[in-house]
């Protein structure tokens, strides 16, 4: 854009003249059109001043040889606009969020202060206010918004003060709005949490109580995709998308995809289907509506397509930046069962494939970069647990060591904080060898009975091979099987007589002392003649025990 740039030109824009007509008047080219008109000095002068402040107005000084200031400057002007508009109190309706309802949304803390209610508050919650809020928005109406989504805050205080986004799915009566972050009544509550959290995210979906158009319901009579029912609730507060079921077995499902309120006519988006096949309901079948299965607080996936560019991926990957020279109390996942329960759970983890068949994981658990245990399991305090680890697999090996450690593969230590702590009992190197091995004993010097879970015995009875042999009952086999094995430490050669626990025999005792053979070999009590300083093994076959010299 450029002015008038000759010497015929002026160096100051003359006056307007006065002002001939009042109704627009255009360019004539013959005298069938009125005439042949021209345009002077005059609307030439007009219209370069025009457009010369459309430059100014943007900040572009012109340039004689730059042909796109006019279209640079009309562009500038009309995004600053728009700019200036959406910044203004009613900048949402002209972005047209007023369709997809979201005006409403954003204008909360609005009508908060139109309310008088106040905004934020010292809970982070004010339930009187939110009941006022959920009356005034009625409905709940989807709000879809195509582009990024992006929110930050300064986090404070308890609930809705101490986290940036909040989700919770279920009935209204559980508070949507009131995000549970410390989520105490009063201070008493506060002080006894003792920490004031703070979140990025916080999400919760609640069950809810079957009200009664959820509940078993009869029908007039059922069509290929449809039934038609007079059950007033059901017609009310039924919606477009609620699940049907059947109560028959199998059940039969469909979605609805209208409700036509005049005729009790429902209808679903396909025909009825079982698992295998299509099936229409039969007479006398109830439906339930809107039934309630599985809840998933978070449900992510992470999709690797075929033929797709990225060839790998994480589902989610919880990372940790760590400045504050601390490592206690610092966790990367917290799966709790909290206060308040009346039930536990059934599995905190479950690391599976999508089915028997299909693809799984290579690792289920993978440990790497730790400093002092890959998994640790530690003492309660509530009860006794039945194991730390079960292994109730099909795989090859239920542990399986690869002779990698530096100096145990296993390593059994008293622990704990007395002067025995760091005792081994037992260990094996990383090739699987016994470096240690304790064995729990018992002494027996009268009669006696022997436990299974004592792996040695010493029998220290005496030497007098004329004394009144002592009773010594073997262990119930109850519980234990074939290649069971005892060992017996013979301090003295006194006569010892066995008995059987139950029906069992005892076979092939020793001749132990030779000048005294055993007495009563092959039957359920024996009476033996050890040779002192000697140790025998008592095994059990499945049927019989035997010892062995």
């Amino acid at each position: 854009m450029w002015h008038l740039d000759n010497q015929s030109a002026v160096p100051e824009m003359p006056e307007p003249k006065p002002r001939q007509s009042n109704s627009p008047r255009w360019f004539g080219e013959s005298e069938m059109e009125g005439g042949i008109s021209w345009p002077g000095a005059d609307w030439f002068n007009i219209i370069q001043a025009e457009l010369l402040n459309v430059l100014r107005k943007a900040n572009i000084d012109p340039d004689k040889t730059t042909l796109s200031q006019l279209s640079d400057a009309i562009h500038k002007l009309g995004d600053a606009a728009l700019r200036g508009d959406l910044a203004d109190g009613s900048g949402t309706e002209l972005a047209g969020f007023e369709k997809t309802n979201a005006y409403n949304v954003l204008k909360y803390i609005a009508t908060r202060k139109d309310l008088g209610l106040p905004f934020p508050v010292a809970a982070g919650y004010e339930n009187d206010g939110e009941q006022i809020m959920f009356a005034l928005k009625k409905d709940d109406e989807e709000i879809l918004l195509r582009g990024g989504l992006y929110a930050g805050k300064k986090l404070f205080g308890i609930r809705r003060n101490a986290c940036v986004t909040s989700f919770r799915g279920g009935p209204e009566e559980q508070g949507r709005w009131n995000s549970q972050v410390t989520g105490v009544a009063n201070n008493l509550q506060l002080a006894s949490y003792g920490s004031p959290d703070k979140v990025g995210a916080y999400g919760d979906i609640a069950g809810s109580i079957e009200e009664t158009y959820q509940a078993l319901s009869n029908v007039v009579s059922f069509t290929n995709d449809g039934f038609i029912t007079d059950n007033p609730d059901v017609l009310e507060k039924a919606k477009v998308g609620m699940i049907v079921v059947t109560d028959s077995t199998p059940k039969k499902w469909n979605i609805i995809k209208d409700i036509n309120k005049e005729t009790g006519l429902i209808t679903g988006w396909d025909n009825w289907a079982t698992a295998t096949a299509y099936v229409m309901p039969s007479s006398g079948e109830k439906v339930q509506v809107d039934p309630e299965g599985k809840l998933w607080t978070l449900n992510y996936n992470l999709i690797l397509r075929n033929g797709g560019r990225a060839k790998t991926g994480v589902v989610a990957e919880l990372g940790i930046i760590n400045q504050n020279g601390q490592q206690q109390g610092v966790v990367g996942i917290d799966i709790v069962i909290l206060p308040g329960s009346t039930s536990g759970g059934d599995t905190a983890l479950v690391l599976r494939g999508a089915n028997k068949t299909g693809e799984r994981w290579l690792q289920s658990i993978s440990c790497r970069h730790y400093t002092n245990y890959g998994i640790a399991f530690y003492n309660s305090g509530i009860g006794l647990a039945l194991a730390d680890i079960m292994c109730n697999g099909d795989a090859v090996s239920g542990i399986e060591f690869q002779a990698k450690n530096t100096v145990f593969s296993m390593r059994w230590r008293l622990g704990g904080d007395g002067i025995y702590a760091e005792n081994t009992v037992t260990a094996f190197n990383p090739q699987g060898t016994v470096m240690r091995q304790g064995v729990l004993n018992s002494v027996i010097t009268t009669d006696a009975s022997m436990s299974p879970s004592i792996k040695s015995y010493r029998l220290n009875t005496g030497s007098e091979t004329s004394s009144t042999p002592k009773i010594i009952t073997l262990p119930d086999t109850a519980g234990i099987i074939a290649g069971h094995e005892q060992y017996l430490k013979c301090y003295g050669n006194a006569p010892i007589t066995f008995k059987t626990y139950g029906s069992a025999t005892v076979l092939n005792v020793p001749d132990g002392n030779v000048a005294n053979p055993p007495v009563g070999n092959g039957t359920a009590t024996v009476t033996f003649y050890p040779v002192a300083g000697a140790e025998y093994k008592l095994d059990w076959d499945g049927n019989s025990w035997r010892i062995w010299g």
